[in-house]
């Protein structure tokens, strides 16, 4: 994979902190007191429907700890892209190397987690697919290691 495939991979994970990863609808009456609905049935009649949209950014305010690291998780990968394409040293490399397989992992627990709230969104696919591109990615860097420049 290229350079370029990494940081669009990365992009989509970083848009996707914010975008709703599931959706679930409940039902109120008028009055808005809650209605229990069987699951495929029609909603009575005069009953509202509200959508709740879950998202990873969310997480920020209604779980701190969980919400800052699910914020690396996502936008990890692509700060490191970035951070790279600027020019690190061998040491940073390195470390930005082996950290990228905890935050792929974690991002992708945050993804299962907050799309099995409801119905999972087409942003939860679509985080589940740039995550499974950079772990592609990292493992190809992982077989072909970048060739070494010769010397002189």
């Amino acid at each position: 994979m290229t350079h370029r495939t990494w940081l669009v991979a990365a992009a989509v994970l970083a848009v996707c902190f914010v975008l709703p990863l599931s959706t679930c609808t409940r039902y109120v009456d008028a009055n808005g007191e809650a209605l229990e609905v069987a699951e495929g049935a029609a909603p009575p009649a005069g009953a509202r429907a509200i959508v709740d949209r879950q998202t990873a950014v969310e997480q920020l305010v209604t779980n701190p700890l969980g919400g800052w690291s699910m914020l690396v998780a996502f936008v990890g990968p692509l700060a490191s892209a970035l951070w790279l394409r600027r020019g690190a040293g061998t040491g940073v490399r390195r470390v930005l190397f082996w950290i990228q397989p905890l935050l792929l992992a974690f991002a992708g627990h945050s993804v299962y987690v907050i799309g099995g709230f409801g119905e999972t969104t087409a942003a939860a696919w679509l985080a589940a697919a740039a995550i499974a591109a950079l772990a592609l990615a990292w493992l190809l860097a992982l077989v072909r290691p970048a060739p070494v420049a010769a010397p002189g």
